[in-house]
């Protein structure tokens, strides 16, 4: 039996039904979206996507309250989700000590510097980052090597090079207030 997707306005409905205590309508919010985000948290962290995604669904009538009706249901439970897999890596990787992941395997010994003092400011700025590069930054702080973030991102290692240097030399700039970052 396949299940009908929902759109938006449905979803908005069964969110502020949930959210009052309307178990009928989490149950639907599951059967429309359950498959896409079996599929999100399979992009992502591929061995532990039930795992999440039954998680993600246990624990969404808690989460609801934090959900206002502006904006589309898919994109802020899209939001969560990629919460739960920032945490998530970062589960894994503790008891390996924690350094401030400057966007490059080896940085300028100036940005390191930069980034290691304004850690607060830097969490800040990281959404501002385009797409593409945030989520390749997200993943680098997170450990994963360049060949594994392009696996995950579906691109190559190149890319991946690339856009953890865009990333660097923007958050680089926004922290220093300069017009342009300079490559040491």
């Amino acid at each position: 039996m396949t299940t009908r997707r929902c759109d938006n306005a449905e979803l908005a409905r069964l969110a502020v039904a949930a959210r009052a205590g309307d178990a009928a309508a989490l149950g639907r919010i599951y059967e429309c979206c359950k498959d896409d985000m079996l599929l999100f948290f399979r992009k992502w962290i591929p061995g532990e996507a039930e795992d999440l995604t039954q998680s993600l669904f246990l624990n969404l009538h808690a989460s609801l309250e934090r959900y206002h009706e502006q904006g589309r249901f898919r994109a802020w439970l899209h939001g969560v989700a990629m919460n739960m897999v920032r945490m998530a890596l970062r589960n894994k990787n503790r008891g390996s000590p924690t350094t401030l992941t400057t966007g490059m395997a080896v940085a300028p010994t100036d940005t390191t510097t930069l980034f290691a003092t304004r850690k607060r400011e830097l969490r800040k700025l990281i959404p501002r980052l385009p797409r593409g590069e945030r989520a390749a930054w997200e993943l680098h702080a997170a450990k994963l090597s360049n060949g594994e973030i392009a696996a995950r991102l579906g691109t190559t290692e190149g890319a991946i090079h690339t856009r953890l240097s865009r990333a660097r030399d923007k958050l680089a700039r926004w922290l220093t207030g300069r017009a342009e970052t300079t490559k040491v």
